[in-house]
């Protein structure tokens, strides 16, 4: 099994975290954002350290949405992090490094066939580097979890769409099953 995460700027390599050697330039000026963040954030908005980026999430707070998009902004262009948006909440992250799309396209040499949930708009350029392995005869499979605050093209660009991540998880369940594993 290979675990990736964080846009396939981090990965676990012989039990050990390894990370992406561009992004490590990246590191303080994280943590820099993230400890202003954490200090002038209002009540109840989620700041996440994800190591590479951070997230600041309004989903309890929906009020909250202008002060984390200025917020985002400002410290962008401070720090020359770049804005990832998602599901109510918003993302800064390194300017360089692996994207989902890369990690997908690493993970899948050798392999006939891929499949790869997504639940946000960064998931698109994994579905695109779904497109171009299948392009090279590997079974490729894209699925979209979506609710109502789903970007609607994630739906349009998917194979198949599930409700939530219970179906999600009914799926892998299934799909385990039916290999055996």
């Amino acid at each position: 099994m290979k675990l990736v995460g964080v846009y396939g700027c981090e990965w676990v390599e012989e039990g050990a975290v390894r990370r992406a050697p561009e992004v490590e330039p990246w590191i303080e000026p994280v943590r820099q954002v993230l400890t202003v963040a954490r200090a002038e954030a209002p009540e109840g908005l989620g700041v996440e350290h994800k190591g590479v980026s951070l997230t600041l999430h309004w989903r309890g707070v929906p009020e909250m949405e202008g002060w984390a998009s200025s917020f985002a902004a400002t410290w962008a262009a401070r720090t020359g992090l770049v804005l990832q948006p998602g599901r109510m909440a918003i993302e800064l992250r390194p300017p360089v490094g692996p994207d989902k799309g890369l990690a997908v396209e690493r993970l899948a040499q050798g392999c006939k066939a891929v499949c790869y949930l997504g639940d946000d708009v960064g998931d698109l350029v994994a579905f695109e580097a779904l497109d171009r392995l299948a392009a090279k005869g590997v079974e490729a499979v894209r699925v979209a979890i979506a609710d109502e605050e789903s970007p609607p093209e994630l739906s349009a660009s998917a194979d198949l769409v599930l409700r939530g991540p219970a179906d999600a998880l009914e799926m892998l369940r299934a799909l385990a099953g039916a290999t055996g594993t």
